[in-house]
């Protein structure tokens, strides 16, 4: 069992996830978890500079792993002009 995964949604903030996730942090983690017909992004990064705020949610399995502690995470949003 893992400790905790977050979840951050691709298809509400596409752009911060490659800014942040992807260029700045590099942490993501490779796959995706479908809710409600939103894709979510995992990560297993605690202390997470970008977010903004959290909540938790269901247990899931990712990977073969089931996480108990899991929570969708809002990143801070970027400016027009980033």
């Amino acid at each position: 069992m893992g400790d905790k995964l977050y979840l951050v949604s691709y298809d509400m903030q596409a752009k911060e996830i490659k800014k942040y996730c992807f260029r700045e942090c590099g942490k993501i983690l490779i796959g995706d978890v479908k809710i409600v017909e939103l894709i979510f992004l995992p990560c297993n990064t605690n202390d997470c500079p970008f977010f903004e705020k959290q909540i938790k949610t269901l247990p899931i399995t990712f990977n073969g792993i089931e996480y108990k502690n899991v929570y969708i995470r809002k990143l801070k949003e970027l400016k027009n002009m980033e």
